[in-house]
Formats: C-alpha cells, structure tokens, sequence
C-alpha cells in the first residue's frame, strides 16, 4: 500500500499487505482508501465540519446601540471559504462579468451557481417558481 506523501498514517507493513493480496485482493483499494481517510488529523476534520456550517457576514460595522435597521442595509451572507476556494469563486466572478460585458451589455444574465458560471435562468429552482408563478398568478394581482 502506498501513501501519498504528506499523510500521518504509516504504510501497512508488507506482511499485511502480502496477506491481503493472498486473501483478497479487492481489499487493497479499499484499505488505500480508509488510510487516506484516516489520515486527516482531528484538527484539520474538525475545522472542515466548522467551514461547511458556518457563514461569514461582511459589509456589516459592529452597529452602536442605537443604529437604526435601514442603516444596515449593505449585508452579504455568504459560506465560508478557504483561501483557495475564496481564489476560485473570484475567478468565476470574473468570468460570469466578463460574458455579461461582452454578450449582454453587461445586464447580469451569467451567474456564478454551485461553481459553475451559468445564466441566471438555467437555474432549476428559479425555473420551476418563475413556472408556478405564470401559471398560478396569485388573487391578490
């Protein structure tokens, strides 16, 4: 079994690995697998649990007591991010602005979406109200 460099596990000594080739072979993936896994430390699992629950707000000072709420107007709720994560999500910020530039005078039709820049339209939640919306206009309108 090898192990990419890097990892905290020792390689399974080779009388294992003999053991395992002899007995089942189909074992082996799947034990590179469970030691790549096993392989993160506790703090590094603990911190990626912590980042895909939290969210990081910006655009918002710490208010004094007495702020009113339309002062608070300009705030950004997104998830939190890596530093490369952060690096990607940019670049495909960029890339949706730069097709509304170039293709829609840049009126914001491209839209960065589950990591991919897509128009706004194609996405399916957004199709799917917009549908329910046409067909069932409410009573109030």
């Amino acid at each position: 079994m090898q192990l990419k460099k890097g990892n905290r596990l020792p390689p399974l000594s080779p009388k294992l690995l003999l053991k395992a080739k002899d007995k089942a072979p189909e074992a082996i993936p799947l034990l590179n697998k469970l030691v790549s896994v096993l392989s993160l430390s506790p703090k590094e699992i603990i911190e990626e649990e912590k980042r895909s629950r939290s969210v990081v707000i910006s655009g918002l000072p710490e208010p004094s007591n007495d702020m009113p709420a339309f002062e608070r107007q300009t705030v950004f709720i997104g998830k939190s991010m890596t530093e490369a994560e952060r690096s990607r999500h940019k670049e495909l910020r960029a890339e949706a602005n730069r097709r509304n530039q170039m293709e829609y005078q840049g009126n914001k039709v491209y839209v960065v979406y589950r990591d991919m820049v897509i128009k706004s339209g194609d996405i399916p939640a957004w199709k799917t109200s917009f549908q329910k919306t046409k067909e069932n206009p409410s009573p109030n309108n």
